[in-house]
């Protein structure tokens, strides 16, 4: 479920993606399909002005996250080379592994229950309690002894 926060910041992101495209050189631009334009076009919010400066180098643009993914996934698919793919391949192995390895360190056995403290009192002090029943009950429970035995 994406909230209207979430969908809004898409929407804005598209805007940024769309300035990040159309700063593209020719050969490149055409190598995307036409209905990733017509997507982003459709979808991206039509009130958020986005400004940039062209002198300015792509990589101090001052580009939300989800831009910057988008942006990511659009090179990735439609304009890396061979190399660049194998490449960024590797990377997001290399960035998951390492992802994995700290939850492995975060939330191992040995650290799951590294604060958790047994008190030696409590289990010395275990013993059976004996359950006195009270008066009423014991009454009770002979009225309802006798009426079964009756019928």
């Amino acid at each position: 479920m994406v909230t209207n926060t979430k969908y809004n910041n898409y929407r804005k992101a598209l805007v940024e993606v769309d300035a990040a495209l159309k700063c593209l050189k020719y050969d490149d631009y055409q190598k995307i399909p036409q209905d990733v334009f017509e997507m982003i076009e459709n979808n991206m919010d039509k009130e958020y002005d986005y400004e940039f400066d062209e002198n300015v180098e792509y990589e101090d643009w001052n580009l939300m996250p989800e831009a910057k993914a988008l942006l990511y996934n659009i090179f990735k698919q439609y304009l890396a080379s061979d190399e660049q793919l194998s490449y960024l391949n590797m990377k997001e192995r290399f960035e998951r592994s390492k992802i994995e390895e700290q939850k492995k360190k975060n939330y191992s056995n040995d650290k799951l229950f590294e604060n958790y403290e047994i008190k030696k009192t409590l289990q010395k002090n275990n013993q059976l309690i004996e359950y006195k029943e009270s008066v009423i009950k014991k009454f009770f429970k002979r009225i309802v002894a006798f009426f079964r035995n009756y019928n």
